[in-house]
């Protein structure tokens, strides 16, 4: 069982790193319309609550939802 923790582990740091800040955003949860421009960003502990239209640029932010505050 600690192999399979280990293997998880590893497949979210690639992805982390090797995503680009849409797709990690969209394979985080977060629901993102078309066109969008997003800088690294810092999501919060419930990403799948966040909603982001289309035509949208987001650079340098932190979102937390419901009281999900990470310093």
């Amino acid at each position: 069982m600690k192999i399979i923790g280990l293997l998880k582990r590893v497949s979210y740091l690639i992805r982390k790193h090797a995503y680009s800040a849409e797709n990690w955003a969209k394979y985080l949860g977060v629901d993102i319309g078309k066109n969008n421009l997003i800088g690294k960003n810092h999501w919060s502990s419930e990403p799948y609550l966040i909603t982001i239209g289309s035509n949208c640029q987001l650079t340098n932010c932190k979102i937390f939802t419901h009281g999900g505050v990470m310093l």
